[in-house]
């Protein structure tokens, strides 16, 4: 019990040794959520999302998921994927607001992002390169994780802080890190799962170890404010 409470305590001053903990322990037991159907917070966000130049997106297709819907497919598995079924996007911050008229909520979100200091401090980010090092399981989600952010990247972060509060959004607290969701899973047969989840771990397992020994760069093109982006097209943003 001791030992427990020692974890628990040094987790919550280290999260992303925590986050990377509870990803471990994923992989481990096999026990994979399901998604169900799109999150219902998906178009309320006031959000801000890095999108990444067209050879980026090219690079992340080639490493990461092509190699994982082939995995998918071999085991019957389907997933709701980066760059196929939702636009490639690292997001450095969001809020949520209490306001539930869409059209005034819309407005509200309008004033954060026309605020002067946080896009002054957005005009350094394109052409920032992100390295992202990580194959991680978070909250049923496989997201392609940076765990050193650019100067730049982190004052854009603080400024839609400030901003957000500002204006009554609440932001979510994040920790030093910026994320691709890359993919969730929404089936799996039901026949010989407890096998499927095994093999899928082993192969999650060698593409971590793939991609965190040869991270992969990707350049930003331009951020993208709006709360709908896991709704709309790449050639919308």
């Amino acid at each position: 019990m001791a030992d427990e409470g020692f974890r628990q305590r040094w987790m919550g001053r280290h999260p992303l040794a925590a986050r990377d903990y509870f990803g471990r322990k994923t992989l481990d037991s096999g026990e994979f959520k399901i998604m169900e159907g799109p999150d219902s917070r998906w178009d309320k966000a006031c959000s801000t999302s890095c999108v990444f130049d067209e050879a980026s997106e090219a690079l992340l297709k080639e490493r990461v998921t092509n190699k994982l819907e082939a995995i998918a497919d071999e085991l019957g598995i389907k997933l709701f994927m980066s760059g196929r079924d939702y636009p490639v996007h690292a997001t450095p911050h969001y809020g949520f607001h209490a306001e539930t008229d869409k059209a005034k909520r819309d407005a509200i979100f309008k004033q954060v992002y026309a605020d002067p200091n946080f896009k002054k401090s957005t005009e350094a980010i394109p052409g920032k390169t992100i390295t992202f090092k990580y194959l991680r399981i978070h909250n049923g989600i496989l997201t392609l994780d940076a765990t050193e952010l650019a100067p730049e990247l982190e004052k854009v972060r603080s400024e839609f802080d400030r901003a957000s509060r500002e204006h009554g959004v609440s932001p979510i607290s994040r920790d030093n890190i910026i994320h691709i969701s890359i993919a969730q899973i929404t089936d799996v047969p039901e026949e010989d799962r407890a096998e499927i989840f095994s093999k899928f771990k082993g192969e999650l397992i060698k593409l971590r170890h793939e991609i965190s020994s040869s991270p992969i760069e990707m350049k930003v093109e331009h951020l993208w404010n709006g709360s709908d982006i896991m709704y709309r097209q790449r050639a919308e943003l």
